[in-house]
């Protein structure tokens, strides 16, 4: 599979595959215990300067909450939103002006259960995305940029970071270097399903758990393939 010809990877044949994959991972920290709020964020794929990318954010550094971070595009649902889709293309258009009329959702990925909050990641294609026409609400979004899948499944731009949970699990979660902005922590962990799924044959990167923890990405199912 070629990254200068997106037609492979954006071909019916691959999003079947990408979807199916999507379907049998499972959900990350399900365990986790309280209540728990919703969202929702997109995952932008497009094609830009002819190079299949995806698209970041950089959220706003007045936001109290993870300012200055690289992030997807996304926010809490509403009471309104009929589903976890409509909520991820509201957000992204209230943040970039992205019109959800022109986004193709291929899947959801697996959800990501934090203390008090459901995150779920929704992938969708862009086609003819023009990023010099999105509006961008500068209350939430500083800027916004693309990275390459050649520039993220490139092993000279991966890396892995270290955690701790609780007293005894440690965890590794990607790092993704060579790109605008470095795009680590839950966003990065995204980032990586994501890829596991769409690119399975170009993109490699098994991330090895530690303390017994081996569920802690809930992407074993896509490592394994």
């Amino acid at each position: 599979m070629e990254f200068n010809d997106s037609y492979n990877v954006l071909s019916d044949l691959n999003k079947n595959n990408c979807i199916n994959l999507l379907r049998k991972s499972d959900p990350i920290n399900k365990g986790i215990k309280g209540s728990k709020r919703e969202a929702a964020v997109l995952v932008p794929m497009c094609v830009i300067n002819n190079e299949l990318s995806l698209l970041y954010i950089v959220r706003a550094l007045s936001l109290n909450l993870n300012g200055g971070e690289v992030a997807f595009p996304g926010g809490i649902r509403e009471e309104s939103d009929g589903s976890l889709k409509e909520t991820a293309l509201r957000e992204t258009y209230e943040e970039i002006g992205l019109p959800p009329q022109t986004v193709d959702i291929w899947e959801r990925g697996p959800q990501i259960y934090r203390r008090h909050l459901v995150i779920t990641p929704y992938l969708g294609f862009v086609k003819d995305l023009n990023l010099v026409s999105l509006q961008i609400n500068s209350n939430e979004v500083s800027v916004i940029f693309t990275a390459t899948l050649k520039e993220l499944c490139d092993s000279k731009n991966f890396r892995t970071t270290q955690f701790r949970w609780g007293k005894t699990h440690v965890y590794k979660t990607p790092v993704y270097l060579g790109t605008t902005k470095r795009i680590w922590g839950l966003t990065a962990v995204i980032t990586h399903m994501i890829l596991s799924a769409l690119v399975p044959d170009v993109y490699k990167k098994n991330i090895k758990y530690e303390s017994g923890f081996s569920k802690i990405l809930g992407i074993k199912k896509l490592n394994k393939r």
